[in-house]
């Protein structure tokens, strides 16, 4: 027996001895440290973000970055490749509690600045949290999480058309983009790639609680490439004041499995283009849900449907479209099938028209008998009714004054929320919440059915 016990214990020790994993490791980077002398301790911090990164060598491992201005020289061949990225999976890059960190690429085009891919290989998921970033954030790899940034400017040296993208997406599944302000990029030479992310094929992405503005071209650009780009969720975001519009989907690939809901859309697509609407889909784009977003003062419609593509197995509803420049929901061209397989319970308010098939309608029951020839019952339930915004601002400035007085349960109900608009209760969390934000409750949302094959 004694033998037997002496056996168990060497082979309880042996298992715990080669199973316990290596304890991940703290370094820090400030103004004042150096590469060279340095050890990357809270004392003795490295110089430079570039040098610590490469120092991340362990799955766990964190880099913490204390607060000032880092000249970073964003890598141009090809622009996809990150000057700062880590040397192991499952790292952390992020600013030193109550610290201002900027990472500062210089005017555009500023190429790759931060992200998971070095042009030696990739990192998957890494975390980019809390820092003011000057400049374009690749996201390349599987399980990366960007959040609680300032991120801005952007623009590549691609010597094709030129982007000014300042988060590049590319056959990444798993990414989670939430609670940062995406803003003021760089025009270059085509409007429609001058977005603030290019989400050039990607699966099973989450875009929330994100400020997107002053984009000088679309602030999402939902690509396919060569590849299918599916399941993504835009939630909870305040898109406003970006040139071509909010969510523009590319003559690229098919993206299938788009969700967006409990997004506020106002004043997007200034630049009164036909092409571009606060929603634009422009190829073959199924599978889409567009529900409970609110939309005020857009142009050239709050849903655009561009080209003569039929789209398969779109639906929209308990959307408040609000005060539109132009048009409520604009189909310029003649089509042989609907857009959409489920268009009901939205609220149309103050002004604006309807364009289907080329020809405006200037009421709700002529844009209902318009689209009930091709969809049968489509906004057999839509209403035309002051949605009582509280504007608490007087300039319809800020997300939340696009909450409500009251919450009439209005809406589809059915599995989703009973009332229209962005706001269902008036609790919910929308755009950049800064150190106040909190994942709202999607309990009230049912998922896509998913097959999922993460892209390699």
């Amino acid at each position: 027996m004694k033998n037997i016990l002496q056996a168990l214990n060497t082979l309880i020790f042996a298992v715990f001895f080669f199973s316990t994993p290596s304890f991940a490791a703290q370094y820090f980077v400030a103004t004042q440290g150096s590469d060279s002398t340095g050890n990357g301790s809270l004392n003795l911090p490295w110089g430079t973000p570039q040098y610590g990164a490469k120092q991340l060598k362990s799955p766990g491992d964190v880099l913490i970055i204390r607060g000032g201005t880092y000249a970073v020289s964003g890598t141009s061949s090809p622009i996809k490749n990150a000057a700062i990225s880590p040397a192991a999976d499952n790292c952390t890059i992020r600013s030193y509690e109550g610290e201002t960190v900027i990472l500062d690429g210089g005017s555009a085009p500023t190429n790759g600045i931060i992200g998971d891919h070095d042009g030696s290989r990739i990192r998957n998921g890494l975390t980019i949290d809390g820092l003011v970033i000057k400049g374009i954030v690749v996201l390349m790899g599987q399980g990366t999480t960007v959040q609680n940034c300032d991120i801005y400017v952007g623009g590549d040296s691609w010597g094709g058309i030129g982007q000014g993208e300042v988060i590049w997406v590319e056959a990444s599944g798993n990414i989670t983009i939430r609670n940062n302000k995406i803003h003021s990029n760089t025009r270059r030479s085509d409007v429609s790639n001058n977005s603030l992310i290019m989400l050039y094929y990607g699966q099973n992405v989450i875009i929330e609680n994100n400020d997107f503005y002053d984009s000088v071209g679309p602030a999402i650009n939902v690509k396919g490439g060569n590849r299918i780009t599916q399941y993504v969720t835009m939630r909870y975001n305040y898109f406003y004041d970006n040139a071509a519009g909010a969510v523009w989907t590319a003559n690229q690939g098919n993206p299938r499995y788009l969700d967006i809901y409990h997004n506020v859309f106002r004043n997007n697509a200034s630049i009164n283009n036909a092409e571009f609407g606060a929603i634009t889909f422009v190829i073959d784009t199924r599978d889409a849900r567009i529900f409970n977003n609110t939309f005020h003062q857009n142009y050239s419609g709050d849903f655009l449907k561009w080209t003569d593509v039929a789209y398969m197995n779109t639906t929209f509803f308990n959307n408040i479209s609000a005060s539109p420049r132009n048009v409520h929901i604009s189909f310029p061209y003649s089509h042989s099938q609907p857009t959409f397989t489920y268009l009901d319970y939205n609220c149309y308010y103050n002004g604006g028209t309807w364009l289907y098939k080329g020809a405006r309608k200037t009421s709700l029951s002529a844009w209902r008998s318009s689209i009930q020839s091709d969809l049968t019952n489509a906004e057999a339930s839509s209403l035309s009714a002051d949605p009582n915004f509280v504007n608490a601002s007087g300039a319809f400035k800020y997300a939340t004054d696009f909450k409500r007085l009251s919450y009439p349960m209005n809406g589809r109900g059915a599995g989703f929320a009973a009332v229209m608009g962005a706001y269902v209760k008036g609790t919910e969390s929308i755009g950049y919440m800064g150190k106040d934000f909190i994942p709202n409750d999607n309990s009230q949302v049912p998922a896509f059915p998913k097959n999922l094959r993460i892209i390699n």
